[in-house]
């Protein structure tokens, strides 16, 4: 626990006030972990260990993880990882094996790690493979949309459901499958990348870049000087609740984490954490 303090104080020193108290006193209501006799194999199985196992994608994507100049963790994930390793009383360990996605979920499904929190948004392909908890926060869709390549189209995103239009997205990614799902007659084109979908929509190789919206507003604030050349648009109709994968045979560690996620979000904590990761620029100031 106290390496997990250390860890999100270093990685600002501009946390404020509160979140220092709290996490402060989380070195004094650490959980600890209960004997394994008697318990639900799953619940069992990470006690007896010590330790809950995280599949994470391998690069990192802030805010939700990334590293500081030290080579520490942090992010909402990352802080959403180390609160849950604190309430259940054990180490939290982050497998960061995953090339896509995709592999994250599937690293969990092949019990190569306990859960997957990776901002993982819930799919119906996933859904075979693992089950996932109800959603810890939710996401729209966007996109980058080049201003003179599409100056002709109609309002709306109707234009965007049409065999003329080519549309970018990241491979692995689940966007994959909202681009086939929403737009099935648009070319849907594959980039290992978010970055080079967001070049190619600015060059006007494709009509738009799809992705969250995270990564959309973030993109756009980093390129001010693009802003008569492509524009970032938010698709709010289209929700991507983000959910943490658990294997389907963990019944009682999932049932555990929805009311874990209840549990934090009665309690304030999911607000303070959007309002400092995802509406400030408090967390960039790093060591």
């Amino acid at each position: 626990m106290i390496r997990y303090v250390c860890i999100l104080v270093n990685t600002t020193k501009h946390l404020t006030a509160y979140l220092a108290f709290v996490l402060c006193c989380s070195l004094f209501f650490t959980t600890k972990a209960p004997a394994a006799e008697n318990l639900p194999p799953d619940m069992a199985r990470i006690f007896i260990q010590g330790k809950i196992v995280v599949a994470m994608y391998c690069e990192d994507f802030p805010p939700f993880f990334m590293k500081n100049k030290q080579g520490h963790m942090y992010g909402f994930d990352v802080e959403l990882a180390f609160d849950i390793g604190r309430k259940l009383g054990v180490d939290v360990i982050f497998k960061r094996e995953a090339g896509t996605y995709e592999d994250v979920v599937a690293m969990v499904a092949n019990r190569k790690a306990d859960i997957g929190i990776s901002a993982i948004s819930r799919t119906r392909s996933s859904a075979i493979k693992v089950n996932f908890t109800k959603p810890y926060i939710t996401l729209y869709h966007a996109m980058l949309i080049n201003r003179l390549k599409t100056s002709q189209m109609k309002s709306g995103t109707e234009w965007l459901n049409s065999m003329n239009v080519a549309l970018g997205v990241v491979t692995g990614t689940s966007y994959v499958e909202f681009a086939q799902h929403d737009y099935p007659n648009a070319q849907i084109v594959q980039y290992s990348k978010w970055e080079q979908a967001a070049q190619d929509a600015l060059k006007g190789k494709i009509h738009a870049a799809f992705f969250d919206d995270i990564s959309v507003l973030k993109w756009v604030n980093e390129h001010p000087e693009e802003a008569l050349y492509i524009n970032g648009e938010i698709l709010k109709d289209k929700q991507d609740p983000l959910s943490i994968a658990v294997h389907w045979e963990d019944r009682h560690l999932l049932s555990w984490l929805n009311l874990y996620i209840q549990s934090i979000s009665i309690e304030g904590t999911l607000d303070k954490l959007t309002a400092f990761y995802l509406k400030g620029d408090e967390w960039k100031r790093k060591d």
